[in-house]
């Protein structure tokens, strides 16, 4: 096992150099090394996860982040694997042993990669920086926890608690080969009153969640429900995101609001608008589907191209069915 810095497979722990760069600590003669790791950024991710409101909190608040606060010593990371690849870099599982070598425990390490323009290094920073801010001031047992953060030297770490998986992965691994769902009643309300407090807790912060859907609620071994992601959902659910304007859209998660049907803006075509506080709450509606029907596909019976048609007049019609002063109580 290595500790986390150039992050190679752990096939040779036994001998290892110092980086200087970092401060971090490599194992010797490994061709994966942490340039190479962390210059496979995709594409089309979301970035940022979270947005902060300014309908609820003055613009000076929630945009400067304290990290001492949270400050961890990278030296007590330690490279298990790599889980995958988010907008920001990999996403690494690790093992920690910040509060004693006895007491080693599991967390994923969210890794910020270095761009190759100081101007996109810096906006990517930010963004990084922005939705590690939500789950550090959003702290509640719904909510993706955050260990810890190395901020004193490049790369930049974020460390978050590990869970047994998604809840539409784990919501699908019930239906048996029969077609049989096997979730009770109550736990599926369990869940679902979970990834609702967890949102709550979030927009009561002034934080709107860009992606909420199943695959975006992390559950527990004690089947908890923690509304947040480690940034690769939109590999690990493919189908789930449609490439629009170069950027994947949860397109079945959207409220009609989030849909720019103004032709002059739009130039003729389809836009999607930011999360607002009123879209989480529809999203969150959808996520309730999927709870109830074992995470079946949201609106499976259309494509989506004729979602993208339906929204206008769907919106039309709240609309003339007052629909503004509802989502206005919402």
């Amino acid at each position: 096992m290595t500790e986390l810095g150039m992050l190679p497979p752990p096939n040779d722990a036994s001998i290892s150099m110092n980086n200087e760069a970092t401060g971090i600590r490599s194992t010797a003669g490994s061709s994966h090394d942490l340039a190479a790791i962390v210059q496979q950024k995709p594409e089309n991710f979301l970035r940022p996860r979270m947005r902060l409101s300014f309908e609820l909190v003055p613009k000076s608040a929630g945009v400067i982040l304290l990290p001492n606060l949270l400050h961890m010593d990278r030296k007590h990371l330690f490279f298990l694997s790599e889980l995958g690849q988010a907008w920001f870099g990999p996403v690494i599982d690790a093992e920690c042993n910040r509060y004693g070598e006895t007491l080693r425990s599991r967390v994923i390490v969210r890794l910020l990669s270095n761009e190759a323009s100081v101007e996109l290094a810096e906006k990517d920073r930010l963004h990084f920086l922005a939705d590690i801010q939500a789950y550090k001031e959003c702290v509640d047992p719904c909510v993706l926890k955050l260990m810890g953060l190395c901020t004193t030297a490049e790369p930049y770490l974020a460390v978050m608690e590990t869970t047994l998986t998604d809840l539409k992965s784990y919501l699908r691994s019930l239906i048996t080969d029969g077609g049989h769902r096997c979730l009770e009643d109550s736990l599926a309300l369990r869940f679902a009153s979970q990834a609702c407090r967890g949102l709550a807790v979030l927009n009561e912060k002034g934080f709107i969640y860009q992606d909420i859907g199943a695959r975006n609620c992390r559950l527990t071994d004690n089947l908890v429900v923690k509304i947040g992601d480690y940034g690769c959902t939109e590999v690990e659910h493919r189908d789930d995101y449609v490439l629009l304007e170069g950027q994947l859209i949860p397109l079945r998660w959207l409220a009609p609001e989030n849909f720019n049907f103004n032709t002059e803006e739009s130039n003729g075509s389809l836009k999607v608008k930011d999360h607002s506080l009123e879209t989480n709450v529809w999203s969150m509606g959808v996520v309730l589907l999927e709870v109830f029907t074992m995470a079946s596909q949201p609106l499976s019976g259309y494509t989506d191209e004729q979602l993208a048609g339906i929204a206008q007049p769907l919106l039309e019609l709240g609309k003339t069915l007052g629909w503004s002063a509802v989502r206005s109580n919402r």
